[in-house]
């Protein structure tokens, strides 16, 4: 059923304290770990990774998901792959088409996530904001 943060577990209102905040954590993360890909430090890609789920759930609790729009036209490619991938159940052809483009353009790991993450979106095997917490 995929992972799950539960948002009583995850004290993103002290963590964030506005949208704002939260929109330069989850940019400033996803340009570090879209890095880590090619460096091969994960344990950095995953702390990045959980700070920009983090980041997710804080804009989600706050109605603001849509705020990450302008991210899908962000100059680098690890932003505009999390965001696409944040925004798919809210404007899902928008979403598909960055991570179609990162699919075919990208290369290296960044493609291949792209080309899983849409494969696993059209196959339903990602499941998002939930009432007891952010699942991916």
């Amino acid at each position: 059923k995929g992972t799950v943060m539960k948002n009583k577990n995850v004290k993103t209102k002290e963590r964030f304290g506005d949208v704002e905040h939260a929109l330069k954590t989850f940019e400033e993360y996803a340009v570090i770990q879209a890095k880590t890909y090619e460096t091969g430090n994960y344990r950095l890609g995953n702390k990045c990774h959980n700070l920009i789920m983090r980041a997710l759930v804080y804009l989600y609790e706050m109605g603001c998901v849509n705020c990450l729009e302008p991210y899908l036209s962000h100059s680098e490619a690890g932003v505009r792959f999390e965001a696409a991938f944040a925004l798919l159940p809210f404007l899902g052809e928008k979403s598909e088409s960055v991570l179609e483009d990162l699919a075919a353009n990208s290369g290296g790991i960044m493609g291949i996530n792209a080309q899983t993450c849409l494969s696993r979106w059209k196959s339903n095997e990602i499941i998002f904001p939930y009432e007891d917490g952010w699942h991916w």
